[in-house]
């Protein structure tokens, strides 16, 4: 058994009686009707006159295994005629048609391979099918210069307020809000595949798995003009559509503007985006993911958060605000130079090769002036509005002792120093504001799920659910042996009577198993256990057990056999299941299930040795 490896397509034209349909595609009719169910509820673009086109990308239910990319847009349908509504679809594995993927298409368009452009296929055309490897080849040589890029206009894109709200609330969708100039654009050319690519680059390494996932669209509707429940879960709207005033009954989200960091403007969220900006602007995504590893990106979220909060504080928090280089770059993109922050000039001086200026060219009292405006050790700060003295420990923070470069913060007219960890002392006498970077004091896997099991508010469960999802995995055989227990006894978190907010879904579960389960797939134990799961297990049980195998079949040479050990561990007590809840009981040969299910408890050695049937 194989994945497949080929991207297919269907596009959508307006039918004078079906409306929106399928008028061409690569697949049979009968697999285009079933792939129609669950893509028409999002592949039309929003009823508005401008923008005229939008990028979709959706994870498609029940269970994630597959994904879809819409170019959508209001164009004349060519021979059809009729209203202009024109989407071009692809369909593929999400292993294959991944977030990174999606948003490098989204940038680059809709690829040559795909033949003829939306809108100019006859009805009834039978669309090529692309190669997997080619569309990702495309993507991965895209890399670099889609870095460059983002690298280069992050700044004036706002991409640090974007990623301040994605950090300030991990789990829930986002709502990006842009001019509606930069909103008319074709999706390629405005900012949104920008902040999106920033925002994959530095908040996927930074926050792991958490509720918000990564589909997304580049226009959206007002919240309360439609339906939200085929909503990605990072969508751009007018800027207006996306103040906290949301309509009732519309889900909650997190907000951002790029440009205005709202409410949480001199939090420790938004400096430690300012600093995962600068770090990424310095030295692209590479560097971001080599800081998260040096943090440990093993540990729950939010001690993960506070380690590299302590690092970026330690390497950017003292360095000179970079007022000349700013003032340099603003002229030269046309836009207004930035003020200082008590709003008075640049000082005469002229800018130095790293990019901040010092006033007059003039040293600091007591020593001499670095090529980047900062003082030598024996004198005070340079004049950058943030009164402490840089030692050399804090200039010599990340790789290899060199100094980051202060041009890489951008303009920031902002006075006063970052402020530090809140609440991490445990003896402070203020209140203070919440712990949002406070590390887990729990870190096995039994103490995190006997904290999420446990919790009654929904805000804490959605906090433990981030480091339970986060946590790399469980060393201790003991304690996986607890954790999976704990999940038996409390019915997997699924049980209807909780709360909805407090359930966990199949792909949160295949979380949770790669980390308690698979690894002890070779132990007969885990192989009865599963067996005795399938026998009364609700869905999204199963579902997570299969799809925590099929993730690791991607991620390790062993892989794919633990899928297929799973799927034989699984195959025999679902059927005996169905036959019971069908009426089948007498028709159920019990010896054969017996016999079946001791070969299945031999476990994943044992399907090793035996090989795979058939």
């Amino acid at each position: 058994m194989s994945e497949p490896r080929e991207i297919h397509q269907v596009e959508y034209r307006w039918h004078p009686v079906k409306d929106l349909f399928p008028v061409a595609s690569s697949m049979s009719p009968e697999s285009t009707r079933g792939w129609d169910i669950r893509m028409r509820a999002w592949v039309r673009h929003p009823p508005v006159d401008a923008p005229s086109q939008s990028v979709c990308y959706q994870v498609l239910p029940p269970n994630g295994a597959v994904a879809a990319l819409a170019w959508r847009s209001r164009q004349q349908a060519g021979r059809d005629g009729g209203r202009p509504h024109v989407s071009r679809v692809l369909v593929g594995n999400t292993s294959l048609l991944t977030p990174e993927v999606a948003i490098a298409l989204c940038r680059m368009g809709l690829p040559a391979l795909a033949g003829e452009r939306p809108g100019q296929v006859a009805a009834g055309t039978e669309l090529p099918t692309v190669g997997a490897a080619d569309l990702v080849g495309l993507a991965s040589d895209a890399v670099d210069w889609l870095d460059r890029e983002v690298r280069e206009t992050a700044v004036g894109d706002g991409l640090a307020q974007v990623i301040a709200a994605a950090i300030a609330s991990p789990g829930a969708p986002l709502a990006i809000g842009l001019p509606e100039t930069a909103l008319s654009r074709p999706p390629g050319d405005g900012p949104q595949a920008r902040l999106l690519w920033g925002l994959w680059r530095i908040a996927r390494p930074l926050l792991g798995t958490v509720r918000r996932g990564w589909s997304f669209s580049t226009f959206e509707v007002p919240v309360g003009a439609g339906d939200p429940s085929p909503v990605a879960d990072i969508v751009f709207r007018a800027d207006a559509a996306v103040s906290p005033g949301s309509a009732a009954g519309a889900r909650k989200v997190a907000r951002a503007v790029p440009g205005d960091p709202g409410a949480l403007e001199g939090t420790p969220q938004a400096w430690l985006a300012d600093w995962l900006v600068a770090e990424y602007t310095e030295g692209g995504g590479e560097a971001v993911e080599r800081l998260i590893a040096a943090a440990g990106a093993e540990q729950p979220l939010q001690a993960r958060l506070a380690a590299v909060y302590d690092l970026l504080h330690a390497k950017w928090a003292r360095l000179a605000m970079p007022v000349a280089s700013a003032t340099a770059s603003a002229t030269e993109s046309g836009l207004p130079a930035p003020a200082r922050p008590d709003g008075t000039a640049t000082p005469g001086g002229t800018a130095t090769p790293g990019g901040t200026a010092t006033p007059g060219g003039t040293a600091p009292p007591g020593g001499t002036a670095r090529p980047d405006g900062t003082a030598t050790p024996g004198g005070t700060a340079a004049p950058d509005g943030l009164g402490q003295a840089a030692g050399p420990a804090d200039r010599e923070q990340a790789r290899g002792g060199a100094r980051p470069v202060a041009a890489a913060l951008g303009p920031l007219p902002r006075e006063g120093t970052a402020p530090p960890l809140p609440l991490r002392d445990e003896t402070a006498g203020e209140p203070g504001p919440p712990r949002l970077y406070e590390p887990a004091l729990a870190r096995s896997a039994p103490e995190l799920l006997t904290k999420l099991i446990g919790a009654q508010d929904d805000a804490e469960f959605k906090l433990l659910l981030q480091d339970v999802l986060t946590l790399s995995g469980e060393p201790d055989l003991g304690n996986r042996v607890d954790a999976r227990r704990m999940l038996f006894e409390a019915r997997w978190c699924t049980d209807p009577a909780r709360p909805a907010d407090r359930q966990l879904h199949a792909d949160e579960l295949a979380r949770i198993f790669s980390a308690i389960v698979l690894p002890d797939l070779d132990r007969p134990r885990v192989g009865r256990e599963i067996g005795e799961w399938a026998a009364m297990a609700p869905p999204p049980v199963i579902g997570g057990l299969l799809a925590a195998a099929r993730g690791d079949s991607r991620a390790e040479r062993t892989g794919w056999e633990k899928y297929q050990a799973m799927m034989s561990l699984l195959q025999l007590p679902l059927a005996q299941r169905w036959a019971a809840e069908n009426g089948l009981r007498a028709e159920w040969d019990p010896s054969l299930a017996a016999r079946s299910r001791r070969e299945a408890g031999r476990g994943f050695l044992g399907f090793r040795k035996r090989g795979p049937v058939g």
